[in-house]
């Protein structure tokens, strides 16, 4: 199977609160949902990156 590697762009706001924990949450989720989401069995997250604080 011939596999690419898709980019997504979301932006969020974060209560300053949860700043320092979203991520590990935020990809958990995501994590989550892609296991028990039809269809997505066979997608693996390459990487999950916070690129502003």
């Amino acid at each position: 199977m011939l596999e690419k590697i898709i980019k997504y762009e979301i932006k969020m706001s974060v209560p300053s609160s949860q700043v320092s924990t979203h991520k590990k949450r935020f990809e958990a989720i995501l994590h989550k949902a892609i296991n028990t989401g039809q269809g997505m069995k066979q997608t693996n997250i390459v990487s999950v990156e916070m690129l502003k604080r």
